[in-house]
């Protein structure tokens, strides 16, 4: 479990990076560099319940508030443009990849709370 942390601490890190060109940076850097310092502690085999469960929750419930997006991209336009350079007239290609950066976040926090899970017991 000590490479599947290292490299989640990474990935986050390289998340919370790749955020700093955002029109909104600042939101996405925290976001992602929680799931990274989260890592990282899980990592060092340390795990603090509370806040993978408060990270699960604001994770879920910002996705779930962008779901319109991913909705939107699914009944109104070609599956393929989600890989298109994004544009004014094309919100939904932001909020859909939004979106499923904040569930891959909430997977990876899942995947840690049942990590502390066993952890306790």
């Amino acid at each position: 479990m000590k490479i599947v942390n290292a490299i989640l601490t990474i990935l986050f890190i390289v998340f919370a990076v790749v955020q700093l060109n955002d029109p909104d940076p600042l939101i996405w850097v925290l976001m992602y560099g929680a799931v990274a310092i989260i890592s990282g502690f899980a990592f060092m085999g340390k795990y603090n319940k509370i806040i993978i469960i408060s990270g699960m929750v604001v994770s879920l419930i910002w996705a779930l508030t962008l779901s319109p997006g991913v909705y939107d991209w699914f009944a109104n336009h070609n599956t393929d443009e989600i890989f298109e350079t994004m544009a004014p007239n094309k919100v939904f290609i932001e909020t859909a990849r939004e979106c499923f950066g904040l569930l891959i976040a909430f997977l990876v926090l899942l995947f840690h709370f049942f990590q502390a899970k066993k952890v306790a017991v």
